[in-house]
């Protein structure tokens, strides 16, 4: 999810600043086919929708049972290994 949002981001960047300079290619002149106010709103959903998807993904990874899970397994580990060391 993250790959995605990253590629939206980045094609509605593209599209944005290639139409902002006037770079008018076949790839980014299709969207205005339903009119400029309608292309630049697409621009701007992908824009805006790509960071959304990042920064969700983003969140969630951070917020994972799995790794918290994992973490959790780790400092318990790491202390029973301490007390066995100590007991020594």
């Amino acid at each position: 999810m993250k790959n995605l949002g990253l590629l939206l981001t980045t094609f509605g960047t593209l599209y944005i600043l290639l139409t902002l300079f006037g770079l008018n290619y076949s790839f980014v002149t299709w969207i205005d086919n339903w009119g400029e106010s309608i292309g630049w709103s697409i621009r701007g959903a992908a824009l805006l929708f790509g960071v959304l998807l990042y920064t969700i993904a983003l969140y969630l990874e951070s917020n994972s049972p799995i790794e918290a899970d994992a973490d959790a397994a780790n400092s318990t580990s790491l202390s029973e290994s301490s007390l066995q060391t100590e007991e020594a």
